[in-house]
């Protein structure tokens, strides 16, 4: 949301979240699970290793 055009004209009324809402680890671990989920996911759609 930080980059998101949507609030660009209105940055008084874009959303924010304190830093408990992520818990522990903050955003950068949702940022590291999730490049993490999509790694595993390229791999099974590529099928297994030869």
């Amino acid at each position: 949301m930080r980059h998101s055009e949507l609030w660009q004209d209105d940055e008084a009324n874009r959303p924010r979240f304190d830093a408990a809402f992520w818990g522990d680890g903050g955003i950068e671990r949702t940022h590291r699970e999730t490049a993490a989920s999509r790694a595993s996911c390229s791999s099974l759609r590529s099928g297994p290793s030869t």
